[in-house]
């Protein structure tokens, strides 16, 4: 072998196994607090199908049996063709198990699916991206084996054990498969440790109950215990009892004292997708308008969503996916569950270049485990919550036990809320994004500064630990009066709805939630309850501009360089990469500034930020083409990705491979 290939060769399986490569976060963040998120979505990018299956579907109106049957018969890596018009069907749309097909209309403001009757698949959706069997928590869980080592950080060959031998039926490790999604989880730590803790107990660590998607283990104390440290994973290859993964292990937590367990289905699907079509679920009695569930490399490209119910788009135990280039109107209810996007476990998948206008969670809400995803340059506008006045909805949430590690990068929008309803959260990354804190509408009467409630650009209760907040621009200048509103040694603020950041408080805007005591105080870890100083010592803030201090701020007492463990010397330089996750300006960016906020930009589109901060792709295709209100008010908008974006919109390959409110 010539020896220079082997030396490359060696070099890059080094790069994939562990933290051992640069990435483009290094020299700002510590590898102990961030992950690789260049290789997100689809490896490649999302496949450009060109062989269409039999002839282009007509509109007609119906059950959706036609589109059904024509999307079984498709052949593996070939497209099926609706035609322009609108489909008037009675049924929900099924990929019922079979994988590797994509459903392609002429466009989002040509090919029209409206909805009248009941949806498909395990959860009533319009559009049903499912195997033939939903393996979740519970009776459908499917193989359990005991995972008995592999546990560090950067790990990609783990050790299975005694698969097949208790309670719930378990199958052999004989029928895990390479190309499979192992789930791997461990059980909650009972009380605070002081650092990581995994929690989803109501009471201790939340107000009310997991979001239920986590697994249970009838053996703890006697008590159904949760499990909602999730990591999903795929296989690549199997020796014996040796499971090699993708990607290697993120927590550093992983331990044989929580019973580490990995399951999975016996049914999944893969590398399906829906693009380019309008999808109206007003007067389907739909649950979610796109389900995609147990599903690797799935994807949903330039749709325009109106009207879902709980969600427009939902990926439930599934990796590597992407959601881009679409729009989104309108929730049904405006009230607790009600998201544009959302996780019910996601893992390593990307929801980039996205509008939401009137959603009330706009995208995504983790409602269950999620790990290593990218939420990247998406735009939403008037998030509507009609259950109290003033109340001004985030928009971007952390808001389930076992959400880790994932970046929020570019996008603009009222607001950040890592919330502590049902659990809690730690390392995530928020970089480059224009969180104003405030909203035109949707939380009472029109007109500006109407929200009262929660008007917050960055919220950080309690239980959300070693955070990273770097190079975003925050606030709104005339109504934000108070930089920083923090739980270190006050239990509340009164200010903290008019603050750029509130933080580690368990109520809502600096308040106190007496319903939850759980929290402790170190070194002694003496009950708090009512706060969690931890939060603010363990956060990293570095060159953010906010319209209190009206400047940018590198300051060295913002980064937390003394706490052990997991701690994060001060960066030597203020200089911050364009982004943590692309190594380039991508091809669908056009001529749109690039990187389009952060400390580092000057003379910027958008007032009152002191030139930091420009539109977004997404933001200039809803205000400019769309002729969307600059409030985000009024009646849906006819979209075309194609129209804004252009043929080329989508990820390039990686080339750097070096909430519902209280």
């Amino acid at each position: 072998m010539n020896h220079k290939r082997y030396f490359g060769f060696f070099l890059t399986l080094i790069c994939f196994s562990a933290y051992l490569c640069a990435q483009n976060w290094s020299g700002i963040l510590a590898p102990t607090r961030a992950v690789d998120w260049s290789g997100v979505g689809v490896p490649g990018g999302i496949p450009a199908r060109t062989t269409q299956c039999g002839a282009t579907i007509a509109a007609y109106s119906g059950p959706a049996t036609t589109i059904n049957n024509a999307i079984a018969a498709c052949a593996s890596g070939n497209y099926v063709s609706l035609g322009a018009g609108t489909f008037s069907l009675s049924s929900g749309i099924a990929f019922n198990g079979h994988s590797n097909v994509t459903l392609r209309g002429q466009g989002a403001n040509s090919t029209f699916l409206v909805f009248t009757g009941a949806g498909a698949g395990f959860y009533n959706s319009v559009v049903s991206l499912e195997p033939t069997s939903l393996n979740e928590p519970g009776t459908d869980e499917g193989n359990v084996c005991d995972w008995t080592s592999g546990y560090a950080p950067g790990t990609t060959v783990i050790t299975l054990a005694n698969c097949g031998t208790t309670t719930p039926a378990r199958g052999s490790l004989g029928n895990l498969a390479v190309g499979t999604v192992l789930l791997l989880d461990q059980l909650d730590e009972a009380t605070d440790t002081g650092q990581i803790w995994n929690c989803a107990t109501v009471g201790s660590c939340a107000n009310t109950i997991q979001a239920g998607f986590s697994r249970q283990d009838g053996t703890c104390n006697g008590a159904m215990c949760l499990r909602s440290q999730a990591q999903g994973v795929v296989v690549t290859a199997i020796s014996g009892n040796q499971v090699t993964i993708t990607p290697g292990i993120y927590l550093p937590n992983w331990r044989a004292g929580q019973k580490p367990q990995a399951w999975y289905g016996s049914s999944q699907i893969h590398l399906v997708g829906i693009e380019n079509v309008s999808i109206d679920a007003t007067s389907s009695g739909s649950n979610s308008s796109i389900f995609v569930g147990n599903c690797d490399q799935c994807w949903v490209k330039g749709v325009r969503g109106i009207d879902a119910n709980r969600s427009h788009v939902r990926f439930q135990y599934s990796t590597r996916s992407v959601l881009r280039d679409s729009y989104f109107y309108e929730n049904q209810s405006h009230a607790s569950v009600s998201y544009g996007a959302e996780f019910a476990g996601g893992w390593n998948s990307l929801i980039e270049n996205n509008i939401f206008q009137q959603d009330t969670d706009s995208e995504p809400s983790c409602s269950g485990p999620c790990a290593g995803n990218v939420i990247a340059y998406n735009f939403n506008i008037d998030n509507v919550w009609t259950q109290s006045q003033g109340w001004m909805q985030a928009g971007y949430y952390q808001h389930s036990a076992g959400d880790v590690f994932n970046l929020w990068e570019g996008n603009i929008g009222p607001g950040y809320t890592a919330d502590d309803v049902h659990g809690t959260h730690h390392f995530e990354t928020v970089f480059r994004n224009y969180l104003i804190g405030n909203q035109a509408a949707g939380c009472g009467s029109a007109g500006l500064n109407t929200c009262t409630a929660q008007t917050v650009p960055v919220q950080i209760y309690a239980g959300s630990r070693y955070f990273n907040i770097v190079g975003n621009v925050l606030g709104q200048a005339g109504w934000h009066n108070n930089y920083s509103c923090s739980a270190q040694s006050t239990s509340s603020c009164s200010n903290g709805a008019t603050s750029i950041y509130t933080i580690g408080f368990t109520g809502n805007s600096g308040a106190v939630d007496s319903s939850i005591t759980g929290f402790c105080l170190q070194p002694a870890c003496t009950s708090q309850g009512d706060y969690d100083p931890q939060v603010t010592s363990y956060l990293m803030r570095w060159g953010n501009y906010d319209t209190v201090n009206n400047a940018v701020r590198f300051v060295s007492s913002e980064v937390p360089s003394g706490i052990s463990p997991y701690g994060n010397s001060v960066p030597s330089s203020q200089t911050l990469p364009a982004s943590f996750y692309l190594s380039q300006k991508p091809a669908w960016w056009s001529s749109v500034p690039w990187p389009p906020i952060g400390p580092d930009v000057t003379g910027g589109n958008m007032a009152g930020v002191g030139g930091h901060a420009n539109q977004t792709p997404a933001m200039n295709c809803y205000l400019n083409t769309m002729g969307g209100p600059a409030a985000g008010t009024g009646g849906v908008l006819t979209f075309n990705a194609s129209t804004c974006y252009g043929a080329t919109s989508g990820p390039a390959p990686p080339t750097n491979l070096t909430a519902a409110p209280h």
